[in-house]
């Protein structure tokens, strides 16, 4: 595992993974809100919102919250993991959550042959208030015995 920060735009990956194919991965909750932070941008740029209602079968973000609990697992959606990191967007994430959601991510890359990870540099820690040294020696000790190269950007 290596770690890389990095400034840029999470989503110019061309700009800092340099002919790697790269995952990114950010956390939301299972109600499929995604009202704020960097998840509305996930929205704009991939349609994430309606694509992961659509992966669950549902129609409605309602709906979600009611029939599924799906905290502490990754869902894949094209180059993306969203890390369900807590129930209703309203919450607070635990970082056992998360770290159950980056454990879950870990399996699926190593399962594909993923070597390659960017993460924003706030990744739990700016609307979802964990503390940013937790969430990055969390992320370390998870990937710690494996072979992807993690890139952490920043703004």
């Amino acid at each position: 595992m290596k770690v890389i920060e990095v400034k840029g735009n999470l989503f110019d990956t061309d700009k800092y993974a340099i002919g790697e194919n790269v995952v990114l991965a950010h956390c939301i909750a299972s109600d499929i809100g995604m009202y704020g932070g960097i998840a509305t941008q996930f929205i704009d740029r991939y349609n994430m919102k309606n694509k992961l209602l659509n992966h669950l079968g549902c129609t409605s973000n309602r709906q979600a919250i009611a029939n599924i609990d799906l905290v502490g697992t990754a869902i894949k959606i094209d180059n993306v993991y969203n890390l369900i990191t807590k129930l209703t967007t309203g919450e607070l994430p635990t970082i056992e959550d998360l770290s159950n959601s980056l454990k879950d991510m870990k399996h699926q890359m190593t399962e594909a042959g993923e070597h390659v990870l960017a993460i924003p540099d706030m990744i739990g820690c700016g609307i979802d208030m964990l503390d940013r040294n937790l969430v990055l020696a969390t992320i370390q000790s998870i990937f710690l015995f494996t072979d992807i190269t993690i890139y952490v950007v920043r703004l």
